[in-house]
């Protein structure tokens, strides 16, 4: 009995020590690989959640490694809170398409969240693909809020600039190569998007509202994002100043921005 004691206590020692250096790194790629399987474990514990269905997975956001809700994540966590969608309101805005819904739980709580799409220049079943994708995220965002979580939904994950998904193997915990060469560097790696504007003077630039918007978010932001930011708009578009994005980035940069506000303050929220 003794004994059986004693290993209870080593492992709660072990998964404090866990905690503790989450909390201080705030960068799941410094831990051991054995650190980074528990504290898998124990977030999916602290919420129910079975860890063999894969409800987190791991996204490299401002040069640290986090995780993000998978689809299994939103599911099991709908039926565990009794969350039920009481309604769902859209309307389109410029180039968005954007849904905002209302969330109950089984304490009667109630909760709602926005999804956004940029619907601009699609037709047919793009269009209504991006319909429904606009009213995916708004149901998964609005789950993740009401029980109580700030990561972000997979379904979002695309639409933050520098991010990038990485791969990490779930019984060992072993990041990959690539993930270790990305955290070791000072400045994470920017991803680009497909469009490519060519030269500056050729395509429709935003107009100065829509400057004003961008210009307002970014100055919400943090340091470290406000790099990253700017790092994406030249490696994206070639251009230096917030003026010359071309008016397709537009939904993207705000998409962005508002994503690393709501993460900070969520953050905020759980120190």
């Amino acid at each position: 009995m003794t004994k059986e004691v004693e290993i209870s206590k080593e492992y709660q020692n072990k998964s404090m020590a866990v905690i503790e250096n989450v909390m201080v790194k705030g960068d799941l790629s410094k831990l051991s690989d054995f650190e980074r399987v528990n504290y898998y474990k124990m977030v999916c514990e602290s919420m129910n959640l079975n860890p063999l269905t894969k409800p987190f997975d791991y996204i490299l956001l401002n040069g640290k490694l986090t995780l993000y809700a998978t689809k299994n994540c939103t599911e099991q966590l709908r039926k565990l809170n009794g969350v039920s969608i009481e309604s769902l309101d859209d309307k389109v805005v410029d180039d968005l398409y954007i849904v905002k819904a209302m969330a109950r739980d089984k304490h009667g709580r109630t909760d709602t969240s926005t999804g956004a799409v940029n619907i601009g220049n699609l037709k047919g079943e793009a269009k209504a693909n991006a319909i429904m994708k606009a009213e995916t995220k708004a149901k998964r965002r609005v789950t993740l809020s009401i029980s109580g979580l700030g990561w972000c939904d997979e379904s979002e994950i695309e639409s933050i600039p520098g991010a990038k998904t990485v791969p990490v193997n779930m019984e060992t915990g072993e990041i990959s190569v690539e993930c270790e060469k990305i955290t070791q560097k000072q400045d994470p790696i920017i991803e680009t998007l497909e469009i490519d504007c060519g030269n500056s003077q050729q395509y429709e630039k935003i107009s100065a509202q829509q400057h004003h918007d961008i210009a307002v978010l970014e100055s919400r932001v943090d340091a470290d994002c406000k790099k990253n930011f700017r790092a994406y708009i030249y490696n994206t578009y070639k251009i230096k100043e917030l003026s010359d994005i071309p008016v397709e980035g537009y939904a993207s940069c705000i998409r962005g921005l508002n994503n690393n506000i709501r993460m900070h303050e969520n953050n905020k929220q759980g120190e």
